[in-house]
């Protein structure tokens, strides 16, 4: 029932465009005429650059207090030329969390609104030379006071 169809996409300077029609007399030209209407009024805005960073998050029952917290990958919107866009960001990144936190485990998100609309979102992944956190444990406090104890007494030879 909608004839003939054609959907075409481009990518241009960033942008990423889908172009959709369905029944039209002269399908390939519209479809230049509308990624070309697209390429010459929307830029491309950044939200989230990756490695970006988020946030400090505070760590229980491991060997350092504090991991940091950047975005895992890009995040970039298409926005009218000369508009701004209404862009809210939901930190969805807990203030602390337990050990063992590994480097690059994801340890939550931050939702990316436009308006009251979902766009999508970015996972927060630890890092930094601390990121992996071991639980404290006895066994653990005890290995290190006999390494401390093996060092401080060996003999040179």
């Amino acid at each position: 029932k909608s004839g003939r169809c054609l959907v075409s996409s481009a990518k241009r300077d960033g942008l990423d465009f889908i172009a959709v029609t369905l029944n039209a007399p002269n399908d390939w030209n519209d479809h230049k005429i509308l990624l070309d209407y697209a390429f010459e009024n929307y830029e491309s805005k950044e939200i989230f650059k990756k490695d970006q960073y988020l946030k400090t998050v505070n760590v229980t029952n491991g060997n350092v207090e504090k991991i940091s917290v950047k975005s895992k990958n890009d995040f970039s919107i298409p926005v009218k030329k000369g508009t701004t866009a209404n862009v809210t960001l939901e930190y969805n990144i807990p203030h602390s969390i337990d050990a063992p936190v590994g480097f690059g485990d994801v340890v939550g998100t931050v939702d990316i609104y436009l308006g009251e609309k979902l766009l999508g979102f970015v996972e927060g992944v630890s890092f930094g030379s601390a990121s992996y956190v071991e639980p404290k444990t006895f066994g653990r406090y005890i290995k290190k006071i006999l390494l401390s104890w093996v060092l401080m007494n060996r003999t040179i030879c």
